[in-house]
């Protein structure tokens, strides 16, 4: 076999070759979706690659010019605490800025021989047990995503087959991230999309509810037949046994008294229980005029509210305001013995159906006086 056979023989098996790498990178890569475990495991497929111990996988932050590790196996931490979040800036000379800068492999046979190298770098190196290293930019469709490099304890220089074998795995390493970039895209606009869905399905609800309510908030002739129809349209939204409505006594507006309940609990709000009131609960949700929730407990509710509440045994309650024009005139108090049946997602789903319930009561309050 002459020399020419024997070169064309060698080429050919160092072909099979990086195609049989190639093909174990793609089926070892394509499973992750995640980008952490994905850089990971580039630079374990990386060192295997190239028979060595030590890889790295530097990428750009979309809000800065610097490279950062992603990925690595073998670095002991010197040169990462060198590099830390600060980065590698992508207009020094360093070799990996120098190969995503300039799009193509960049290789250094020892670190502690090239004077344009920071002292600070050739020490981090050293201390990391590397003194040679060899980077492959990784490139999508003339983009720069990252730069792969491998690294080797002695000082050596780097066959041509080196430096193509880790070029093509660098190709496979750009099909995998553009892959879960996409996948991670496609989940973020996913999420995005069904929380639009998620708060287009509550209003919708909502517009149903006040829809089915306004037939009976117009012919309603008492408090208890609004506080009723608002029960029975919401209950199956918000589990809550009972509802009223505490209103400022005409006489005393210093004092606000219950007006009127629907309960689907033994111990119900008390029609005529009054107390002082100063147009405020503890955390002054109404001088807002806005709702609030609270989960009632002896140690911190020692207002009369909270505490009648409590000894109707509650442990969940909501307030939300009466309006006459811009002045706060009562309340609308939701109660629940479950702790957790109110919270601050139900209230915000309740309050534009309470803000119609409100008006109807506001009206019949000013029917009675």
């Amino acid at each position: 076999m002459n020399a020419d056979s024997l070169q064309l023989a060698e080429d050919l098996h160092a072909r099979r070759r990086d195609l049989d790498m190639v093909v174990r990178a793609v089926h070892r890569l394509i499973r992750y979706t995640e980008p952490r475990p994905l850089f990971e495991a580039i630079a374990r497929v990386g060192a295997d690659a190239l028979g060595t111990d030590k890889c790295a996988i530097y990428v750009k932050p979309a809000d800065r010019d610097v490279l950062t590790i992603a990925g690595s196996l073998g670095l002991t931490g010197d040169l990462v605490k060198f590099i830390g979040e600060r980065g590698i800036p992508l207009d020094t000379s360093l070799f990996t800025a120098v190969s995503y800068r300039e799009q193509r492999p960049v290789s250094c046979s020892d670190v502690l021989e090239d004077s344009t190298l920071p002292r600070e770098y050739v020490a981090a190196s050293v201390a990391d047990g590397f003194r040679s290293l060899l980077s492959c930019p990784v490139i999508a469709e003339g983009e720069s995503l990252g730069v792969l490099t491998v690294y080797f304890k002695e000082a050596r220089a780097f066959h041509p087959d080196e430096v193509r074998r880790l070029s093509l795995l660098a190709e496979v390493c750009a099909v995998a991230i553009r892959n879960a970039r996409a996948f991670d895209e496609t989940r973020r606009i996913s999420d995005e999309l069904a929380a639009k869905a998620e708060i287009l399905e509550r209003r919708n609800a909502e517009l149903r509810i006040i829809a089915d309510l306004a037939p009976t908030l117009a012919v309603a002739e008492s408090p208890r037949q609004v506080l009723a129809a608002f029960h029975s349209h919401t209950f199956v939204h918000v589990p809550f046994e009972q509802v009223g409505v505490l209103m400022l006594d005409p006489a005393n507006l210093k004092e606000i008294v219950i007006r009127d309940v629907f309960s689907t609990s033994p111990a119900s709000f008390g029609r005529g229980w009054r107390t002082a009131w100063d147009g405020t609960l503890a955390e002054e949700p109404l001088v807002a005029r806005k709702a609030t929730f609270r989960q009632l407990s002896p140690a911190t509710d020692h207002g009369p509210i909270g505490q009648y509440c409590l000894r109707l045994g509650l442990r969940s309650v909501a307030f939300f305001p009466v309006m006459a024009g811009r002045e706060v005139r009562g309340l609308i108090i939701l109660g629940s013995v479950r702790p957790d049946a109110l919270s601050a997602e139900t209230v915000t789903m309740l309050e534009p159906i309470v803000a119609h319930v409100a008006s109807a009561l506001a009206k019949l309050e000013s029917a009675l006086v």
